[in-house]
């Protein structure tokens, strides 16, 4: 067990009835996700007066963060913070990189905040962190005036399957994003990509 003294703060212990300062402790927890069961790292808090446990909101919304976060490590998915990272990298506000995504603006803020994101999505947004793909996201949402043309779109479809072939989409297969179909274009090409969308 690790313990952490932190800076006093107040929360409501149930046996002193009263708030009252705490202290916190890192302590190794097994908990259950979903059909995981691992352990992870909680910050617990405890009545400096009595030593009960107490449950600041704070904390407990940052445990929260740790379990889920734990959880999509095991799985394959984007942590939190890499979700982050991935829009700061764009410079993009939570608005912006919704728009870009085609959803709304409170599914990144719960994304980033702990919310475990389904296989689909997580590809999407592995696909903002490409610049290439990054590109003719924009493009099909009207955020570029440049038009796309079939070429980038192949590219973009091809990056997907690499994606899928070096299980970067955790064996995404429920849904498909990128409809692929054969057949003869009008520059001659044998095939030709006909959607990208995101529901």
């Amino acid at each position: 067990m690790i313990y952490k003294m932190n800076d006093y703060r107040k929360a409501y212990c149930i046996n002193c009835d009263e708030d009252v300062d705490y202290i916190t402790k890192l302590e190794k927890t097994t908990v259950t996700v979903k059909d995981k069961t691992f352990d992870v790292l909680l910050t617990k808090a405890y009545c400096k007066k009595c030593g009960e446990p107490v449950f600041p909101a704070a904390i407990n919304k940052a445990n929260d963060i740790v379990v889920y976060d734990g959880y999509r490590k095991l799985v394959g998915l984007l942590t939190s913070e890499q979700i982050k990272e991935i829009r700061r990298k764009r410079n993009l506000s939570q608005t912006e990189f919704a728009k870009l995504l085609n959803c709304g603006e409170k599914n990144i803020a719960r994304y980033e905040t702990g919310t475990i994101q389904d296989k689909a999505f997580d590809l999407l947004m592995r696909l903002a962190d490409n610049d290439q793909s990054y590109k003719v996201l924009r493009q099909l949402q009207g955020l570029e005036e440049h038009q796309f043309t079939e070429i980038k779109m192949y590219s973009i479809f091809l990056d997907i399957k690499e994606m899928r072939e070096l299980n970067l989409s955790n064996g995404f297969e429920t849904k498909e994003m990128i409809s692929y179909e054969k057949g003869t274009s009008k520059n001659g090409n044998k095939s030709e990509i006909k959607t990208l969308f995101c529901n």
